[in-house]
């Protein structure tokens, strides 16, 4: 009984990690757009 435990206890904590990998890659992907969009801003007022 204690085996199933840890077992489904590891696979809940993969999916966690899992999740919070993809929040952090979308969220990079967001700033990283977000940063390229100010930069676009910066270059018309320049221009």
């Amino acid at each position: 009984m204690e085996a199933m435990v840890v077992v489904e206890t590891m696979v809940a904590v993969r999916e966690i990690v899992a999740i919070m990998v993809v929040a952090v890659i979308i969220m990079e992907g967001i700033c990283t757009l977000l940063a390229e969009a100010l930069k676009g801003k910066r270059i018309l007022k320049l221009s």
